[in-house]
């Protein structure tokens, strides 16, 4: 029977989150959220791959981003510890990341990551991984504009980049073949919402539709045998959204427990600021232990972060 594991409790909101049209997004957040996500999808690309003698990483980001982008203007309720960090880190010396032992910020060193100079999650798990070419499967991306960037950056690689909404390319997107390619499957919508109908309209937005959509593909993931975990990042969400998030997530897992049994965790961010809503990754696997230990080392990546800023 999957099980929900709530870590924190999410604060009602002082402000409203803004809403824009996928065309308009040109700039990366570049908040706590942001960082959230890519430290959940670091440490499971390298604890995944771990031991393996020839690695192959099978990864499906459903929200491409270009590879590097402009962060946009922090929201002066948001935590700063992202974006603090991208300030000092041209002035820290390299061995400070090695020596912190976490993924993530070992890759935005070596991808000299910067406001300016924001990476997505592919270039992330490509650079904790040590090689591009270890890495096989889809990108996503709405905006022409960031599609043709991603082309451009995969070119010649086993990375397929698909044009348009992941609605339609979840249709097409097959599982890695075979039991010796460990997997990711990652979302990061802006964030969840509940809708009385499916909207056909890619607004950016995720709903308990959408997470019906997403049993095939999903469960094709967990059937290979591989060793993989399905992740969605929700953003901002006020607390009866946050619920309702973690309630369609639950659900999510009972459809899928019909073929595999695995657990969900749902990973919140704790935020110094009163009166904002936490960001949330929900991690679905079948090794337990490995969402655990993930979960439980998010707080000495934000600790490594405080140590230098």
């Amino acid at each position: 029977m999957p099980v929900l594991v709530r870590n924190g409790e999410c604060r009602a909101a002082t402000h409203t989150p803004t809403v824009r049209n996928v065309e308009d997004r040109h700039v990366a957040k570049g908040n706590n959220g942001n960082l959230l996500q890519h430290f959940v999808e670091s440490e499971l690309a390298v604890t995944l791959t771990d031991g393996m003698l020839e690695k192959r990483f099978y990864t499906v980001f459903t929200h491409g981003m270009a590879p590097f982008e402009p962060c946009e203007p922090l929201a002066p309720e948001e935590p700063p510890e992202l974006r603090n960090l991208l300030k000092a880190l041209p002035t820290l010396d390299a061995s400070w990341a090695e020596e912190s032992g976490i993924p993530v910020l070992k890759a935005y060193k070596r991808l000299q990551a910067t406001e300016e100079h924001f990476p997505n999650s592919a270039e992330v798990v490509a650079s904790v991984l040590g090689d591009k070419s270890i890495l096989r499967g889809e990108i996503c991306e709405q905006k022409a504009e960031f599609a043709e960037q991603l082309q451009q950056m995969w070119d010649m690689s086993t990375v397929n980049v698909r044009k348009g909404s992941w609605r339609d390319a979840v249709r097409h997107i097959s599982a890695p073949d075979g039991q010796d390619a460990p997997w990711i499957f990652s979302m990061d919508p802006y964030r969840f919402k509940e809708r009385e109908f499916l909207d056909i309209q890619d607004d950016g937005y995720l709903d308990q539709h959408d997470l019906i959509t997403l049993k095939p593909v999903v469960s094709g993931h967990f059937n290979t045998g591989a060793r993989g975990v399905a992740c969605i990042f929700s953003y901002q969400m006020q607390p009866e959204e946050a619920l309702a998030f973690e309630n369609s997530v639950h659900e999510l897992c009972k459809m899928l427990g019909e073929e595999v049994n695995f657990e969900v965790e749902s990973t919140f961010l704790p935020t110094p600021s009163e009166g904002t809503c936490e960001h949330v990754a929900a991690m679905i696997a079948e090794d337990t232990t490995l969402l655990r230990n993930v979960k439980g080392r998010w707080a000495k990546c934000l600790d490594a972060i405080r140590a230098v800023i």
